[in-house]
Parts: C-alpha cells; structure tokens; sequence
C-alpha cells in the first residue's frame, strides 16, 4: 500500500497546487487588476482567451484535487481500519469538508456562470449582443470565488494538521477533546456572513461549529467534574450544570436585549420622519410610497444587511471569548484526581477489599496498607 499513498498522495499535492494556485490568481491578481483602467480595456480580450484556459486548470485541478483526497481517506478507512472518531479522521475530514464545499462551488457556481460570461464576450467581440444575465452570474461566480479563497485557509489548516499536528486531536483517541479551535475557526468563518452568503456556507459553517461543540463539552465537562475528589462528583456534576444553564441564561438574555434594542433602533431611523425610509432605498424608487412591494423588499435588503454587519461583531467576540477560555481548559486535564484502585476479589469485594488485602498480605503490618494505598 505504501506506492498505493504515494501515488495518491502525489496527485493530490499536484493538483491542489495547481487548483489553489489558480484560485488565488482569480482572486489576488485577475480581479483588482480588471478594476484598474488598463485591465478595463483588456478584460473583453482575456475573458475570451486567457479566463478559459484558466478554468480549465482551475476545475479539473479541483477535481483531482477532490477524487484523490476522498481515496487517502477511504483507503485510511477501510484499508488501515482508522476509526471515523479517531483524531487523524476528525482533522482530515473538517479539511475535506471545506475542500469539498469549494469543489461543488467550482463545478455547480463558478464554471456555470463563467460559461456564461464568455459567451456573451464572444458575442459582443462578434458584433452580437451582451447577454443581460451575465453580469449577475459574474458577480455570482465572483462571490463564490471569494468564498472558496476565503475557506481555503482554515482547510490547508485542517489538511496539514492531520499528519503534523496530531496534539491538536491527540484526547479524541483516548477517549477526551480538545477542539475549542473548532468553535473559533466556525465562529471567524461566521463573521464573514453577509445577506448574500450561500446557504451552503452557512450549513457548512454550522456543521464545523456543531462538530467543535459535540467534542468539546461532554469531555471538557467530564474534565472538571474529575478534577476533584471523588466523593464530590454530585456536588462538581450538579456546579457544572447549573453554570451551563446560567451562562446559557444570560447569553440568552444578552443576545434577545441586543437585538430587540438594535431592532427599535432600525424602527426609528426608517420611521422617523415620512420621508425617512427614502435614504435607505436606491434612488430610482424614493417617488413611491412607504408601502409599495418594491420599497418593501429594498428595505428589507438593508435591513438584513445591517443584520449581517451585527452579526459580524457577535461572532467575532465569541470566538474571543471562546479563545480566552481555552487555556484554563486544558489545566483541567493536569488536575484530575487518580483514578481509585480497583478492588481485589481475594479481599471479600467490599469497599476496604484492597485495604484488606495490603494487611493480610503484609506480614503484620496491616496499619500501614491504607496509607500506602492512599
């Protein structure tokens, strides 16, 4: 099996180079420069001739990408018999999650419109007419683009761990957890939202943000209740509950104050005078009234605009706070009580067994067996 990865392996880091190489190029150097002056003039000749070769080694360069992983990662899986729970799995598949979000807005978002595109600058370099849909399928494919730039980095993150930062997940294997970096990264990638986002971005950063959640919780709370000795277990068990259910409480109450005073507020500004609502709305639709269809959905647009912009700040100082709480954490694990001894059947089964059997094994010295013991 060792030629079997390599090869795998290979393909993989070639056409992941190739891939995110070119994403890059999209994003960092196409992209400002059709915006300057120069790169104005030329976009028609290069959407027509440079932009197509380029999107070929962009999609099948995803491609490979996506085929080549998805076999490291079953052959991991069937051939090696890694557990799906175990750390390796954990940190590659968030990798290959995020990997194959942006595979999918390659080949279903961006290549469909930028056909689009092409076409219609094929057209008008015929003396044909621009296709009116291709300035919104552009921008489309321009925001997912974004998006896949933008995700490419926690996912290089969660690929490389995977082989080089195993400590990361190292307490999944033995039964712990330690992925509160699951919650900041979900929380950073949230923060980024805007009312356009695709929903499929959304799932994925919920999906990533439930993952750091489910293995992180149970065991960090496990952790505390094992801090202390074990005839507090009810009186730790029952703290660490009741904290959960204050804090939840109180963020809770927070989040609902928070939003009902920004809501109030965008009441006011739309509400304040008649003619108010007007500076919120494109000025071809300031001569119709307040409650026409059309001013409705503008003012819902902003609205959910300054939403996302409220959000931004949430998010960001969760991850804040979720990063400060993560030190104090791990001194959990460092201060966990040892486990009791386990009883000895010859010393009757009872709770002082193995006190029992430290004295009659000892030669006499039975007063000494407890404290050895403890």
């Amino acid at each position: 099996m060792e030629g079997w990865y390599f090869l795998l392996r290979w393909f993989h880091f070639l056409a992941g180079i190739t891939w995110i190489g070119v994403l890059y190029y999209f994003n960092f150097i196409q992209t400002p420069f059709f915006g300057t002056e120069l790169g104005g003039g030329a976009k028609g000749p290069m959407t027509r001739g440079l932009v197509p070769n380029a999107l070929w080694w962009f999609r099948w360069g995803a491609m490979f990408t996506f085929i080549t992983g998805w076999l490291i990662l079953l052959t991991k899986l069937g051939h090696d018999g890694v557990g799906l729970g175990s750390g390796y799995t954990t940190r590659i598949l968030t990798g290959g999650l995020m990997g194959t979000l942006m595979w999918a807005n390659v080949w279903f978002v961006i290549w469909p419109a930028q056909q689009v595109v092409i076409a219609s600058a094929n057209a008008v370099a015929e003396g044909g007419q621009a296709d009116p849909t291709a300035a919104g399928r552009g921008g489309k494919a321009g925001m997912a683009s974004r998006t896949n730039t933008f995700f490419s980095i926690p996912m290089l993150f969660f690929m490389a761990s995977a082989s080089h930062f195993p400590s990361l997940t190292s307490k999944l294997d033995t039964g712990g957890g330690n992925l509160a970096v699951y919650w900041i990264v979900a929380l950073i990638v949230m923060s980024g939202w805007t009312a356009s986002t695709p929903i499929e971005n959304v799932a994925l950063a919920l999906a990533v943000f439930g993952a750091g959640f489910g293995l992180t919780v149970t065991p960090r709370s496990t952790a505390a209740i094992e801090s202390v000795a074990r005839e507090a277990y009810g009186i730790a068990s029952s703290t660490v509950t009741v904290a959960r259910m204050i804090g939840m409480a109180v963020g809770l109450a927070i989040l609902t104050a928070y939003g009902s005073t920004t809501i109030d507020r965008l009441y006011d500004q739309v509400y304040a005078t008649s003619d108010a609502y007007k500076a919120y709305i494109p000025e071809s639709l300031r001569d119709r009234p307040l409650h026409d269809g059309l001013v409705v959905e503008a003012l819902e647009t902003w609205a959910a605009g300054e939403a996302a912009q409220i959000m931004v700040g949430i998010f960001l100082v969760a991850a804040g706070v979720t990063a400060i709480a993560v030190p104090p954490s791990l001194l959990l694990d460092r201060r966990r009580a040892p486990a009791p001894a386990t009883s000895d059947p010859a010393g009757g089964g009872g709770p002082d067994g193995d006190a029992a059997a430290v004295g009659a094994g000892s030669g006499g010295q039975g007063a000494e067996g407890p404290e050895r013991q403890a």
